[in-house]
């Protein structure tokens, strides 16, 4: 009875539309992107404006980290924190220059992201692999060292060429979104890569609830595959299971006493 009253409430529930939120992937690409190559293009050939660190606090570091925001909504983890840290990142340039240990702290974390990024395509791992050597050649260059100029140049030549990925990436997602194609660079990374073959941890069954009732898979189980009930869960394809039983004291022996009695005949009234 409470599964019929449940399965005709959920039938007769008001229709509403299903809320689709885009990616915001390339948004974040492009702001990290071409903040970076303006910049270091800035710091290689300095030309007279301003409008340099407006840029990089509005586009680079704002717009990046509402594009974090929009991609942890979406429950993209990976994608969500590093936009969110690297706009971060620029708002804390654009409101100062850094330093040896400031850009040495943000190598460390990208190393972090390099390994993460095993698991992904193979145009984020070539970006992390640029982006790493980038913030260390640049850490190196803000010193004193005779040296310390060319090794700078050198590292602003690294993020230069870390953006122009970025950006390509950028495209590429858009590309694949609208038309379907696969850049090269866009696809998995393989599974005999090392670092890639590691196994995934599994994942909880998702519990989602209507109007306050909540629904587990194995009660999604009883219904089947094909009924409103199965499409609540997160496993669709789950066969169908046969009802469960209730199992009443004397119940059984009730039943094969009433089948062991002979018919008796009814009453004739006249």
């Amino acid at each position: 009875c409470n599964h019929f009253f449940v399965t005709a409430l959920y039938c007769c529930r008001p229709k509403m539309a299903k809320r689709h939120t885009g990616t915001a992937g390339p948004l974040g690409l492009f702001a990290f992107g071409i903040t970076t190559t303006l910049m270091m293009l800035k710091g290689l050939y300095p030309v007279p404006g301003g409008v340099m660190l407006p840029l990089a606090y509005v586009f680079g570091g704002i717009v990046q980290l509402i594009a974090g925001i929009i991609e942890l909504y979406r429950e993209d983890v990976f994608h969500g924190t590093v936009f969110a840290c690297y706009g971060c990142f620029w708002i804390a340039v654009a409101n100062g220059s850094g330093s040896i240990i400031y850009f040495c702290g943000w190598g460390l974390l990208t190393f972090g992201f390099w390994i993460i990024s095993l698991r992904k395509n193979i145009g984020s791992v070539i970006l992390f692999t640029s982006l790493v050597p980038a913030f260390f050649l640049i850490a190196s260059g803000e010193g004193t060292h005779p040296t310390s100029p060319d090794v700078l140049n050198a590292g602003r030549w690294t993020a230069f060429v870390t953006g122009c990925i970025a950006i390509y990436l950028g495209f590429g997602t858009l590309i694949h979104d609208t038309y379907k194609i696969l850049l090269p660079g866009m696809a998995p990374m393989p599974e005999w890569f090392p670092l890639c073959c590691w196994p995934r941890a599994p994942r909880k069954p998702k519990v989602r609830s209507i109007w306050g009732l909540r629904f587990t898979p194995s009660e999604q189980a009883y219904y089947g595959a094909g009924s409103p009930r199965a499409s609540l869960g997160s496993y669709p394809g789950t066969p169908l299971e046969p009802p469960p039983v209730m199992e009443v004291p004397g119940a059984a022996a009730a039943v094969a006493s009433a089948a062991a009695a002979p018919p008796q005949a009814l009453p004739v009234q006249a």
